[in-house]
């Protein structure tokens, strides 16, 4: 069966292969859910003959994606993919580039290859196959955090086939409008920031207002409707999928704890997963997420495995607790609840964990506008099917508060205004770079650029005339620092030229003035050429330099305008180790430059032809001719060397790192890798073997049976929690097999003394899950015996939701009973365990049945407790309940043993209730000797107490009391 695509991708991928006939280079940047992965995959259906470059963030992302498209497409697979992953490409060999000749090249969640290590290895393949056509997807284009870079221009020289936001998305109706609801999990950090910055403030008035704004907020919040409530009343499928983002393993931890305060009464008994990066088990936990369909709410905790490229379809809804200023994670977490293929509206919860974060939704809804007025300003109005979508905000007047307390406390247009004469006094002009802050901490350079922008109308904003003018008592320009540039340095050149009869400046000419002017003209060569800084190069410009001789193609000026950018990164940095996506504020991208003259010097010349003398200057700055990769294994194998000089060894755990940041203990587990496989260099051989550096591999049974006599001696036992990872062992999963292989459950042998090795260290086999369980419970215990040096464990003592006390109550009656092995019975004896209690030490009968009435109730439930019921060890319940129901008739329980008795839901049958409500009678005046009993009064069994007793007074003055009652109720002080 062929791929059939939605509308909207199949639009996209028409659009996408004419682009890459005629461009070699087409992005697709569809939201989160529209499917755009398929889009790749009918690239390949198509062309099943081509050999299809998939590149991706994670094999993981990957194999999801396929699963989605074998589900969808009757189990189709495209088997001409080579994939590939941008972490592992990044250290690949150039033969192993050379290897993959592909037919087409796709880049899936493209905008990640804007990361420095990545974006090499990326950028190593494009090389490579400058011809291969590019296919791009992602669900955004910009790295937000990184400078807005704009990936599709970087990578795609701006080629975008098909571009649709999740607005867009929402409006055309091709993801369903969600509910979307608004609160606030945890507020006492923003508080606390606020409360300092209150406290610091110089101004009383404005501590004073302040103050006020605190008060009317911490009132606000503590109004504001709890989670329990808010997840009750807005999740209305209760047996759905949601997934949970958190921040990280110790926050997920954390909130899964709460799911039971959070979700009960949603559901009492929720089925959580969780999966994260670098889980072992992620792939079985999100699978079993996936495939169960029980009458249960499903929760998935995850961190970072679900926020791109991976998709669950019948997901209900996601709840947002990480915080996040990145709108690229948080588009992708509210993308997880967003399905082209889902009829229902999801719904998304996001309780985050600072206000700031409560904005997010702004721009998904700006962006619904955004589409509305493009479609019905191009008679698309058949295209607008939602205008909108549910949003439940109940932190309205939290965020208001919080705006006004901000408003409070930021600086004024009058001070900022302060601060700028300030510096015009101090140096003669408002020249202040962009990022330039005060002593006080004012922001001076960036509230200066906002007054151009609001003057200019490029932003929002109001300036009075006022205003205006007090800025230019202080020699304020308008222009943008760019116009101003051009100004000084159009300026510099015409004298130069003028002066010289040339515009020919040495590369780091500066005038008399201090102008730097051989740099500018060098970068102005390079705007031109390359097409860069086209607002700035506008065509008025070039023929006022055309009028003063420019020359615009100057070999020497190429290298001198990229020399003179690595002159002032050296100043800066010291170094010219320079990042390869590195791109410095003129446009120059340096990194990629000094990347090229390298490979240019090393095999011969190509794109560069440098001279000795421009060599001997980049000698100069520190330059490094290696490759990035050689660079780092010669700093890798120093690290090494110096390990050994100070430890003796070159034993090291994987997870171990250098102060400086190198992963020596990983990089000596790849090198060993590389040798076994043949990849290792041969000079990298040598330089090892040289050191004493053993490169053949470890046993690795040895190394894990390793890891696991550590744990037990430094534990006693070998109680590994499921999860526990080491040295990047799953240390519990290996125990775990090494059990099924002794138990002769596995193809594989343990030899004879692998077999003692374990059984030294207390590994056990051949056990049933009561014989664990009875081994868990039994380290509790010797716990308790080496902290306390006995076993009298005092009623109620609880660790990890095993009740100690009533275990050992419980093995002294199986003892007794039979029921224990005499290796068990040895090992309770080695911990000082007394069999036979005096009566001093025993708890009386009561004790002992209410204990194991609690425990029962606990496991069995109330309605399954009858006269006949026995517990699991033996005790008989049901007698001892029956004979406590005699003593209640006879009226031999204390007040307080009726109490306990109601309390766990135990009904004492008699012949009428009268008994009951005169023992709950007895008991509140035992507790209350002033014998006051309110008239609202209600008794534990429900009854209203107070009109219960009025009611037998009027009886007994009536004489319709029986005797017996009115000699009880004179006991108590009721009637005289």
């Amino acid at each position: 069966m062929a791929i059939d695509l939605f509308e909207h991708n199949q639009t996209a991928y028409e659009a996408a292969v004419r682009m890459l006939s005629e461009r070699g280079k087409a992005a697709v940047i569809h939201p989160t859910g529209t499917g755009k992965s398929f889009i790749g995959f009918k690239l390949c259906e198509d062309n099943p003959d081509k050999r299809i470059c998939w590149l991706s963030p994670s094999r993981y992302i990957f194999q999801t994606q396929l699963e989605n498209l074998a589900e969808t497409s009757d189990g189709y697979q495209p088997d001409n993919i080579f994939f590939n992953t941008y972490a592992k490409l990044m250290n690949a060999a150039p033969e192993e580039i050379a290897e993959i000749q592909p037919n087409y090249i796709i880049l899936d969640e493209f905008h990640r290859c804007g990361a420095e290590l990545w974006g090499a290895g990326v950028d190593a393949v494009l090389k490579a196959y400058p011809d291969v056509p590019v296919l791009g997807l992602s669900a955004t284009a910009i790295r937000y955090l990184d400078n807005q870079r704009n990936m599709t221009d970087e990578l795609f020289d701006g080629n975008i086939a098909s571009e649709m936001t999740l607005g867009e998305a929402i409006v055309r109706n091709i993801l369903s409008p969600p509910k979307y609801i608004l609160s606030i999990f945890s507020y006492q950090k923003d508080l606390e920031k606020y409360e300092k910055r209150v406290q610091s403030a110089k101004s009383k008035a404005v501590r004073d207002a302040a103050e006020a704004y605190l008060e009317a907020l911490r009132r606000a919040l503590d109004k504001a409707e709890k989670l329990d409530v808010l997840f009750d009343k807005h999740m209305t499928d209760r047996t759905g999928k949601y997934i949970v983002f958190c921040a990280n393993i110790e926050h997920m931890q954390e909130m899964k704890s709460k799911a039971k305060e959070w979700f009960r009464k949603v559901d009492r008994k929720p089925h959580i997963y969780s999966v994260y990066s670098d889980d072992p088990t992620a792939s079985k936990s999100f699978a079993d997420f996936k495939a169960d369909t029980s009458e249960h709410l499903k929760l998935l905790y995850c961190i970072d495995a679900l926020n791109e490229g991976v998709h669950v379809p019948d997901v209900s809804g996601v709840i947002l607790l990480r915080p996040t200023i990145s709108p690229i994670i948080y588009k992708q977490q509210i993308g997880r609840a967003l399905s082209a293929s889902k009829s229902k509206a999801p719904v998304i919860f996001d309780i985050v964990n600072n206000i700031e974060n409560l904005y997010s939704i702004d721009a998904i809804e700006e962006e619904m506008k955004v589409a509305i007025q493009y479609y019905r300003s191009h008679d698309g109005e058949g295209m607008v099917v939602n205008e909108g979508f549910e949003l439940i905000d109940k932190v309205a007047d939290c965020k208001r508060l919080f705006d006004e307390l901000e408003g409070t406390l930021s600086a004024s247009w009058d001070l900022m205004y302060e601060q700028a004469k300030k510096y015009y006094e101090e140096n003669g002009n408002l020249d202040v770079p962009k990022r330039f802050v005060t002593a006080e901490g004012y922001s001076l350079g960036l509230w200066l650029l906002t007054q151009r922008r609001v003057y200019r109308g490029d932003v929002n904003g109001n300036l009075t005339q006022v205003q205006i003018d007090k800025l230019n008592a202080i020699g304020m320009q308008w222009e943008s620092r760019s116009d101003l540039s051009w100004e000084k340095y159009y300026a510099a050149a015409k004298r130069y030229f003028e002066a010289k009869g040339d515009l020919l400046p040495a590369a780091l000419y500066v005038d008399e003035e201090g102008v730097d002017l051989g740099r500018w003209i060098a970068q102005i060569r390079v705007y031109r050429k390359n097409g860069i800084r086209s607002k700035f190069m506008t065509d008025e410009r070039i023929a006022a330099l055309d009028a003063i001789g420019m020359i615009w193609s100057v070999p020497d000026y190429l290298f001198e305008s990229y020399y003179a950018a690595a002159v002032q990164y050296h100043l800066v940095h010291g170094d010219l180790e320079v990042p390869i996506g590195y791109v410095d504020e003129n446009g120059i991208r340096l990194g990629q430059w000094l990347s090229n003259i390298r490979v240019s010097r090393k095999n011969g010349p190509k794109n560069y032809r440098l001279t000795d003398e421009q060599i001997s200057r980049l000698d100069a700055l520190g330059m490094f001719w290696g490759s990035k990769y050689e660079k780092q294994w010669n700093e890798a194998f120093s690290a090494l060397c110096s390990y050994y000089q100070q430890n003796g060894t070159f034993e090291m755990p994987v997870a171990y790192q250098t102060e400086s940041g190198i992963q020596l203990g990983r990089w000596i587990r790849r090198q060993r890798d590389f040798y076994a496989t043949g990849k290792l260099s041969d000079e990298h051989i040598a330089r090892l073997r040289e050191v004493g550096f053993v490169l053949e591999k470890s046993d690795p049974w040895e190394e894990k049976y390793q890891l696991a006599k550590a744990y037990f001696e430094e534990h006693g036992n070998l109680n590994v929690p499921a999860q526990y990872v080491i040295n990047g062992v799953w240390l519990h999963k290996w125990l775990n097999e090494q059990k099924l292989i002794a138990e002769g459950k596995r193809k594989k042998k343990l030899t004879p003394e692998q077999l003692e090795k374990l059984e030294a260290i207390g590994f056990r086999y051949r056990t049933t899950c009561y014989d664990e369980q009875w081994y868990e419970r039994y380290e509790i215990a010797r716990s308790y015996y080496e902290q306390y040096g006995n076993l009298n464990v005092p009623k109620g003592y609880v660790v990890n939701g095993i009740d100690l006390y009533t275990w050992i109550l419980h093995e002294r009656s199986n003892r007794q009973a039979g029921r224990r092995s005499k290796e068990q019975i040895c090992l309770l004896d080695s911990i000082g365990m007394i069999w036979q209690v005096r009566d001093s030490l025993i708890a009386d009968a009561w004790s002992v049945g209410v204990q194991h009435l609690e425990a029962y109730i606990q496991q069995h439930g109330i309605d399954n407790l009858s006269n006949k019921s026995i517990c699991d060890d033996g005790y008989k319940l049901g007698t001892w309940l029956a004979n406590t129901r005699t003593k209640y008739r006879k009226g031999k329980l204390t007040s307080e043993q009726v109490q306990t008795l109601l309390q766990l839901g135990v009904r004492l049958k008699v012949r009428d209730d009268w008994m009951i409500h005169f023992q709950e009678a007895a008991h509140y005046f035992e507790q209350h000797p002033s014998g006051k009993m309110s008239k609202d009064y209600i008794s534990e069994s429900g009854v209203k107490l107070y009109q219960w007793l009025a009611d037998q007074k009027k009886k007994y003055k009536k004489g319709k009391l029986p005797e017996d009652q009115a000699e009880k109720l004179r006991s108590i002080g009721v009637i005289t």
